[in-house]
């Protein structure tokens, strides 16, 4: 690990496939998974009112949930 608490690491993982229909045109798909807890704190911390009587985000009471996100789109093959 580069870092000495896991707190501080992300990860992206991708995967996409392309198909040609026709001369060079085609299309293709990509999907991938992220993983980023800096993000989630982040997002926590500019969402959280001081006043109110939620606790001050931390690496250890944010919810890190798995992002995805996936992309259709034309290709063409020069």
């Amino acid at each position: 690990l580069s870092y000495k608490s896991s707190d501080y690491n992300n990860w992206t993982w991708i995967t996409s496939l392309g198909y040609k229909f026709w001369k060079n045109i085609g299309a293709g798909f990509e999907f991938g998974l992220r993983g980023n807890k800096q993000e989630a704190l982040n997002y926590a911390y500019s969402n959280w009112d001081p006043l109110g009587s939620d606790p001050e985000p931390t690496f250890g009471n944010i919810d890190n949930k798995l992002q995805t996100y996936w992309l259709f789109g034309l290709n063409y093959d020069f």
